[in-house]
């Protein structure tokens, strides 16, 4: 890039900062905690199983990955494969796929994936080509080197969509916003070091010198003047360093707004918002996680399907009941407010009655259920009253 816009770069130093990486672990809020899974309508067996494929995939670190990949790439493929003797799941990004589909997206008939070599050579690149009845490896110009049924009968693939596709396309545009946003930072931050350099040492300015050009300048060099109108002085610029650090913050401050994120997030200055503020801050945002939480239960379901098909097809003495399905629990994320401006929230909700405190401790401890946590308010009651304290600061007790 540098050397796009100049000549000579030997004077820039190369420096960014990574906000691609902050926006997308802010916007993913899927996989914070380890997703709870369960097989149901199975055998006991059929747990035990789904729950070895867990650990040997390392499915949760692996959706996680999954989640940030297509929040910033916005297609991704999973797919499970079997490799030395065991269920192992592939992340495929859309540098190395070529798909085909029919009326829909999610119908896809035919897919491609580059296989690059180890050492870079175009004409070590082999291809894999998968339809629902065969797969074939192909050289780099494309001929047949093997073909074989394929065994599963369908593509052992599931595709993963930071939206659902309703473009008719299976590759979702968007996500150049956050990268060419992170290319015009980077660029205002060499600019501010080159800036700042030269701005800290100033400018040489020689009047009437003889021999000017061949001046050697530093802390231990004279510079002599024999001509009585010679003059010799540095001189500071009038550099625009506040300007491009407003610039840095305004793109990235743009670049929080425009993906679901108050500007607070990314901003190094210390703010205070009411508990009211912050939560209606968070609402574009927790609208985006329902979405997300409601496609990665779709994802997971049809990923534990494929598991299934790919696990019975080369275990025939130890298989997945056909009937097996899965119960999945995504964790639900929350905005986070300090323990004053929780609060004040709570306080609010309580003196408008659209909550209870049976409700708010329910919210404390999502493993109570009502009748342990009415249980809980009579014990606390009791005990506030042992001490002459308020149980609930005026509002009457529930039943």
């Amino acid at each position: 890039m540098l050397e796009k816009y100049h000549s000579d770069i030997s004077d820039f130093q190369p420096v960014f900062v990574n906000v691609v990486k902050k926006i997308i672990n802010l916007l993913v809020q899927v996989y914070l905690e380890d997703a709870e899974r369960q097989v149901i309508d199975g055998t006991a067996k059929d747990e035990k199983i789904y729950q070895d494929i867990i650990d040997e995939t390392n499915l949760n670190l692996k959706m996680k990955l999954t989640s940030r990949y297509a929040k910033l790439l916005k297609t991704v493929l999973l797919r499970p494969v079997w490799r030395k003797g065991a269920l192992d799941l592939d992340l495929l990004t859309p540098d190395i796929l070529d798909v085909e589909w029919d009326e829909t997206p999610e119908q896809l008939s035919k897919i491609m994936i580059t296989l690059y070599p180890a050492n870079g050579k175009y004409k070590e690149i082999e291809y894999s080509l998968w339809t629902p009845e065969t797969y074939q490896r192909l050289d780099y110009k494309g001929n047949i080197i093997e073909t074989e049924q394929n065994p599963y009968g369908v593509l052992p693939f599931v595709p993963v969509w930071d939206s659902y596709p309703g473009t008719g396309s299976f590759w979702l545009p968007g996500g150049d916003d956050i990268i060419l946003a992170q290319e015009a930072i980077n660029k205002r931050l060499v600019d501010l070091m080159l800036v700042l350099e030269m701005q800290g040492f100033g400018i040489p300015v020689g009047k009437l010198l003889t021999d000017s050009g061949k001046l050697e300048i530093g802390p231990r060099s004279v510079v002599e003047i024999n001509n009585p109108d010679g003059e010799f002085s540095f001189q500071k610029s009038n550099a625009p360093i506040q300007q491009i650090i407003n610039a840095i913050q305004f793109l990235i401050s743009q670049l929080a707004i425009t993906n679901g994120l108050s500007a607070e997030v990314l901003s190094v200055k210390p703010t205070q918002q009411s508990g009211i503020a912050r939560l209606a801050s968070n609402v574009e945002l927790q609208t985006l996680q329902k979405e997300q939480r409601s496609l990665f239960a779709r994802y997971e379901k049809q990923l534990f399907n494929m598991m299934k098909i790919v696990w019975n097809t080369h275990n025939a003495t130890n298989k997945i009941s056909e009937k097996a399905r899965l119960k999945l629990d995504l964790y639900d994320s929350r905005p986070v407010m300090a323990p004053d401006k929780q609060a004040e929230l709570w306080k609010a909700e309580l003196d408008m009655g659209i909550t209870s405190r049976t409700d708010l401790l329910i919210y404390k401890n999502p493993d109570l259920s009502r009748k342990d946590a009415k249980r809980k308010l009579k014990e606390i009651d009791e005990e506030n009253k042992q001490f002459n304290l308020s149980p609930n600061q005026g509002v009457k007790p529930e039943e």
